[in-house]
């Protein structure tokens, strides 16, 4: 028996987009979405199909029904979006949180107060610095403990969908992500590869932490997508780290001629592109361009995937960085 929905059932119309949400449209517009994974799941919360008979709705709502935590978004009955709860687990830093609240509510795409994502942002600035601990410098405590009790604080408080906006602590993404036991936790710098590799960037420049790179958290992503990476040089990076510590975080304004001063060592290395690897660089207003180079704010790729996952209509990223 052919159990592709698609062969079997051509008056659905499915399609697929890489980095987008999956759906079978009824082909009589009645509202009911189909949200389907890359391996041809369906993910929706769905028991009967309007205008469809039985053993089409038993294919797709029982055998095809993913777990839980892997469904996203359905229509209720009068045309609300009915989506994933988010958490946030805020306070690294605190000006990237609330960066990250700002560009989630322009990212997504509806006209009413009421179809906005349900958010709870747990803000903890107490959290350990996480470079100091990945350096190894003497008597700086893990923030690996901190950030796994609040990964576990959202689940308990209903999200299905967590995320931080702090590059470096994903380098510690398995054991922090791992204390879940339903809600999926996305991973910001791998997202922001597939982006880059989205938009034809072959070789990319990363300005992010010390602790970041010392991981290898982007290295690790870029290969995933076959993309070239750069680092800054050593003097370079002093430059990277004292505009994140010195002056944003320290809330002094930014030398954006330093900022080009880095930029320029990526163009002379080849790059097309160069990722803001930390969310304190997504709080200083960069351009969308930079001696001809696509600048991609690793942050506003995460706000576009919270959107996305969470199972709201989500703008065209490419479309609304360039408005940032």
């Amino acid at each position: 028996m052919d159990h592709d929905p698609a062969r079997r059932h051509p008056h659905l119309r499915f399609r697929s987009r890489s980095l987008g949400t999956r759906r079978a449209a009824h082909p009589r517009g009645e509202g009911a979405h189909v949200v389907l994974e890359p391996a041809g799941q369906v993910a929706g919360p769905l028991d009967q199909l309007p205008g469809q008979p039985a053993e089409l709705s038993q294919a797709i709502c029982g055998v095809l029904r993913p777990p839980r935590h892997r469904r996203l978004a359905s229509v209720r009955e009068g045309g609300r979006v009915d989506t994933r709860k988010l958490g946030i687990i805020g306070g690294l830093g605190p000006a990237a949180t609330v960066r990250l609240f700002q560009r989630i509510v322009e990212l997504t795409d509806v006209a009413r107060d009421q179809d906005h994502l349900d958010i709870t942002i747990l803000n903890r600035p107490q959290i350990p610095d996480r470079t100091a601990y990945l350096l190894g410098r003497s008597g700086a405590p893990s923030f690996i403990p901190v950030m796994q009790q609040a990964a576990r604080d959202l689940e308990q408080a209903g999200c299905e969908v967590v995320c931080t906006p702090c590059n470096t602590a994903h380098s510690r993404y398995d054991e922090i992500s791992g204390v879940l036991e339903r809600a999926s936790f996305l991973h910001m710098p791998r997202e922001t590869a597939a982006f880059a590799k989205s938009l034809g960037c072959t070789r990319v420049g990363v300005m992010a932490t010390d602790g970041a790179l010392a991981a290898g958290v982007y290295q690790d992503a870029f290969a995933r997508e076959g993309l070239g990476f750069e680092q800054p040089s050593e003097a370079a990076q002093r430059i990277v780290m004292s505009i994140i510590y010195d002056e944003v975080k320290a809330g002094r304004p930014v030398d954006f001629d330093r900022f080009q001063v880095v930029c320029a060592g990526f163009l002379e290395r080849g790059c097309d592109g160069i990722v803001l690897g930390c969310t304190e660089l997504s709080c200083i207003g960069a351009p969308v361009h930079v001696m001809g180079m696509t600048v991609i704010d690793a942050l506003d790729v995460l706000a576009w995937r919270c959107v996305q996952e969470c199972g709201a209509p989500a703008k065209d990223l490419a479309a609304a960085v360039s408005k940032r």
